[in-house]
């Protein structure tokens, strides 16, 4: 039941915006890690060997979202609390044995990575990318607000309230009984992913508690695991009762996923059983925005459209769906989340590759509008309205501001 209780929930719980969100993907390295420390501690592996697989899947993890980090620390240090109590080691002998093996391994992976940026000249965006614009952003982007952070808690408690129920169970048993290592560093990652999502202040979107699910699912299972045990030691011998309590325990939460998955499942019957259609038709189905981007980019694939990449203020399905690229380096989505210097500096990068097309939506139109920096001014002196959607509206460059080498055709 771990497995339901984790990866099951997730794709029960996420829409077609989470699915695969790196806060759902980082889940599977930050419990392979957690066990390495847990194995290393209790003999299973060398000590060295296993903080050095723990620190290589730190890596990992840090090379999605560096603000991580912290968490792996945390565990680190729970493990060497747990190795200093059972074999009576200084702590300096710990540091050097366990945290010195743990930072080769993060080491190596982050070695790699930064030799990859170097070979291709673009160490100082790297550089700007994962230390300068992180604290800036956090200081420069408003609060998202307590409305969003109060949707987004409800969203994660909807469908982990039974299990943080049972999770209660395992906590108390932890805390009063049974000092397990595994199940500190679960709630040491339950606790600390709470103060992960509660410092990124700008965002607190749903997915961001999606780092939550594997130790609220875990603990969960573990919960139900010690009021099985509990009633079997104080009933024996009739076991029987106790595994009938750890079943009907354990189909309580996952009798709560029946909606949403029935939900889902109906979403592929209608769609490849009785319509007998295909993956994209699928996708138009969960998702109408699908269908309503594939209309507005159809003009791209006509003949008398302009070939050559365009730019995006907005949703990047865009480009995926029109095939065509971005003209520049950043996507252009979503906004907000940019520094005013990006914004300064982005009419004259526009300008130098001066895209045939630029579509603008409407949220962003206003957010750049606020903004400044230049860019309504740029739109307007080298741009046409041609066509709107539902969303947005696309621009088209004036023939009389086409690069010199721009294709007439």
């Amino acid at each position: 039941f771990a497995p339901v209780a984790v990866v099951g929930v997730y794709y029960a719980a996420a829409n077609p915006f989470q699915l695969t969100q790196l806060e759902a993907l980082v889940g599977l390295p930050i419990f392979l890690a957690a066990w390495s420390c847990r194995s290393a501690v209790e003999g299973r592996t060398p000590l060295a060997l296993g903080f050095f697989v723990s620190g290589l899947l730190a890596g990992v993890t840090v090379v999605f979202k560096i603000v991580f980090a912290p968490l792996f620390v945390l565990f680190w240090l729970i493990a060497m609390g747990y190795l200093r109590a059972r074999l009576k080691l200084d702590w300096r002998t710990l540091f050097v044995r366990c945290v010195g093996a743990a930072a080769l391994g993060t080491g190596l992976v982050l070695g790699v990575i930064v030799v990859y940026f170097w070979s291709r000249g673009t160490l100082d965006e790297l550089y700007w990318t994962a230390f300068v614009y992180p604290p800036a952003a956090l200081k420069a982007a408003p609060t998202a607000g307590l409305l969003r952070l109060a949707g987004s808690t409800t969203y994660f408690s909807s469908y982990y309230l039974p299990w943080l129920f049972l999770g209660v169970a395992a906590v108390w048993h932890w805390w009063q009984c049974e000092r397990d290592l595994f199940v500190s560093l679960l709630v040491a990652w339950f606790v600390a992913g709470i103060g992960l999502i509660l410092i990124q202040k700008f965002s607190w979107w749903p997915y961001h508690f999606l780092i939550l699910f594997p130790p609220a699912g875990l603990l969960g299972v573990r919960g139900c695991d010690v009021i099985a045990r509990t009633v079997a030691e104080r009933s024996r011998p009739n076991t029987g009762l106790a595994s009938a309590l750890a079943l009907a325990l354990i189909l309580a939460p996952c009798a709560g996923l029946g909606v949403p998955v029935e939900q889902k499942l109906q979403a592929h019957i209608l769609v490849f059983v009785r319509g007998k259609q295909d993956a994209a038709e699928f996708r138009r189905y969960v998702d109408p925005t699908y269908a309503e981007i594939e209309q507005s980019v159809r003009f791209l694939s006509t003949d008398q459209a302009r070939e050559g990449p365009i730019y995006v203020f907005g949703n990047p399905l865009y480009y995926h769906l029109s095939g065509r690229r971005p003209a520049l380096p950043i996507v252009g989505w979503p906004w907000e989340y940019f520094l005013q210097s990006q914004w300064v500096h982005l009419p004259r990068q526009l300008d130098r590759v001066r895209p045939p097309y630029i579509y603008i939506d409407n949220k962003d139109f206003d957010f750049m509008t606020k903004r400044g920096g230049g860019v309504v001014e740029f739109i307007s002196e080298y741009y046409v309205r041609l066509k709107a959607d539902g969303q947005g509206t696309w621009y088209q460059l004036r023939r009389e501001k086409w690069p010199a080498d721009a294709d007439e055709g």
